[in-house]
């Protein structure tokens, strides 16, 4: 009987041969002597259980041919070395092999100096881990994306002791304690405890179900996983359950490491009523907010929206709620409009994301929105305003009333889309005063950058009230302040009910399966002026001259006009758009520089606030996100 398992497992070995040697890499065991490393020092470790998938290799070529690249021996089945095995397959059954294998880490991989046939028998038995006197050698950081992960492991570990996880993305460990709300202290006992289970359960899992034929490390979609579902749950669902939760975000790990499509939609077009409407009847939309329309202008603008959309489809039913404050309220919310029939779910804040795409991913059929921009998923959809095509307005507003020349920003959050809108307004003032300097200044800072001078005569206060911390949305808006006091000029204007009038009749419409519908796609829609869903009011106080000007520039947006095109330079001085070019529309969204007339920074994350931190890791522009 060990003899025929030997013979399968040699068989899956040889496979494996002819399929790397087909494509043209090597088929056997890598040995660590083959690398050229530069180890700074050692470092002995007492015996522990390791993962057996980051088991790579050998510490040297003695035996690489004896074994295929995935660890499956090679050797006739009337060698010594098949008698061998198969006695460690038939200890390993009756009482597991105890005796430690003896290796050396290099990089979060483990290359084996003693016991290549345990590792072979445990390996093809499927088994998580084995025991391992491991020596660390720790090479010099040459600070490569992969060095870095590897330095911060080392660092991480020490305090989370969770040495059984390996990322190698940059970042990854930042990203684990926001999760797991552990804000970048020691792990407690229970903590560990919880988070060795899950991995235990989800890696076997990951495994079972092809994961080793991934690109994605099991570590790194693990992550991943809990991103979208969190760890709160572990403990009250089965087995069978979690593997249904794996394989409803496997479209998300098939396509690491690449992130997933992103198809932005700025165009609309029109949408009349389709017979099939009468077969599958009318959708009904549920609307979920964080706070109320008294308190919070942008609740009451989104729920005029949802006013705007009962007025032009009145057979729509929609319901709203109100207050949703918690992760766990967002969820029960959630599941409560399912129960009562509503199959469309519009979550109107950005910080209710995490919980739209673990509901998105949970019930795929629901159709999920999230008021955000640039989400990587393909689980829900998101839709934000293009404001800074209205703050282009202001800005050259801002440059025609300046007699100083200097006019204040008052930014909010550097998430995606907001830098955009703040290079802009300065663009906007660079185009009517060329002398014009836009002095930008953070509001959710724990410290103003103090670049705002007194002599400013106009400033630009940015924002959205999904935090009550904040200032409050009635003070958003271009201000003159040349006679000593805050007098209003110019304010956005958003037309959330365009939206979601659109969105109705295109599900109604079944045009929802028609469009972007591939796995593991994200669809962002990104409308403004164009759209009627984004312009700009003006005051009294703007000159009849510059009104019709504004009216002017404002048609063009509404046929297309792209503000930023011909050259554009950075306050280094760097090209960043070059004569007869025009930015995509992803270049808008990710931008994450300053344009040469604007005095000031984008802060790291440390410097904001722990409000705004939380806002900034979810939707914050790479650059800030990992800055910390």
């Amino acid at each position: 009987m060990s003899l025929e398992v030997y013979e399968q497992a040699r068989k899956i070995g040889l496979r494996c041969v002819k399929t790397r040697a087909a494509e043209g890499l090597d088929p056997y065991l890598p040995a660590l002597e083959d690398e050229k490393l530069k180890i700074l020092k050692t470092q002995e470790l007492p015996v522990t259980a390791i993962p057996l998938d980051r088991v790579t290799g050998t510490r040297t070529r003695g035996r690489t041919n004896s074994f295929a690249a995935d660890f499956m021996p090679l050797l006739e089945p009337a060698s010594e070395f098949a008698g061998k095995w198969t006695r460690l397959y038939e200890a390993q059954l009756e009482e597991g092999i105890r005796e430690p294998i003896l290796c050396v880490e290099y990089l979060g991989h483990f290359y084996v100096q003693e016991g290549n046939k345990r590792v072979s028998v445990l390996k093809y038995l499927k088994a998580p881990e084995i025991m391992a006197k491991v020596t660390r050698l720790i090479p010099e950081n040459d600070h490569s994306p992969e060095m870095e992960a590897y330095f911060e492991s080392l660092e991480a570990q020490a305090k989370t002791g969770a040495s059984y996880l390996h990322f190698v993305t940059p970042g990854s460990w930042k990203r684990l304690d926001f999760v797991l709300g552990a804000d970048d202290e020691p792990w407690s006992e229970k903590m560990r405890e919880d988070v060795r289970s899950a991995w235990n359960r989800f890696s076997q899992i990951f495994l079972k179900l092809g994961g080793s034929q991934l690109q994605i490390p099991a570590g790194d979609a693990f992550l991943l996983f809990l991103e979208i579902y969190g760890l709160k749950d572990f403990d009250d669902i089965g087995n069978g359950e979690l593997e249904r939760q794996i394989r409803k975000v496997w479209a998300d790990f098939s396509v690491w490491p690449e992130k997933p499509r992103a198809t932005v939609e700025t165009d609309t077009e029109e949408d009349r009523k389709s017979l099939l409407s009468r077969l599958y009847g009318e959708p009904r939309a549920a609307f979920i907010y964080r706070r109320d329309p008294e308190t919070s202008a942008w609740t009451r603008h989104h729920e005029q929206g949802r006013a705007y959309l009962n007025r032009e489809m009145p057979e729509v039913d929609t319901r709203a709620w109100f207050e949703v404050n918690t992760p766990e309220q967002e969820m029960a919310a959630m599941e409560e409009a399912v129960k009562k029939g509503y199959d469309v779910i519009f979550t109107t804040s950005p910080e209710m994301l995490r919980s739209s795409i673990r509901f998105g991913a949970a019930h795929p059929e629901i159709k999920m929105f999230n008021c955000s921009l640039n989400t990587l998923t393909g689980h829900i959809r998101t839709y934000f305003g293009r404001r800074y095509e209205s703050q282009f307005l202001s800005g050259l507003i801002a440059g025609i009333l300046t007699v100083s020349g200097h006019i204040g920003y008052l930014a909010d959050y550097p998430i995606y889309g907001n830098i955009a809108s703040l290079n802009a307004f300065a663009l906007g003032a660079l185009m009517t005063n060329p002398e014009a300097r836009v002095y930008l200044d953070w509001s959710t800072t724990k410290e103003s950058a103090g670049h705002i001078p007194r002599d400013t005569d106009l400033v630009f206060i940015a924002g959205i009230d999904f935090d009550p911390n904040v200032i409050t949305s009635r003070e958003f808006g271009l201000y003159d302040l040349r006679e000593g006091k805050f007098v209003k000029v110019t304010y956005d204007l958003e037309y959330w009910g365009q939206f979601y009038t659109k969105m109705m009749q295109r599900i109604r419409n079944r045009r929802w399966y028609e469009e972007h519908g591939e796995a593991g796609q994200s669809v962002n829609y990104w409308w403004g002026v164009s759209n009627g869903m984004i312009d700009l009011e003006m005051t009294k106080v703007v000159p009849e001259q510059t009104r019709r000007l504004i009216g002017i520039v404002r048609e063009n947006l509404r046929h297309g006009l792209r503000p930023f095109r011909d050259e554009l330079r950075d306050q280094e001085g760097q090209i960043r758009c070059r004569q007869g070019e025009t930015l995509s529309t992803e270049q808008l969204m990710d931008m994450d520089w300053l344009l040469s007339n604007i005095i000031g920074s984008i802060p790291g994350l440390d410097d904001f606030t722990d409000e705004a931190t939380g806002v900034i890791r979810t939707h914050g522009i790479s650059r800030v996100k990992e800055s910390a």
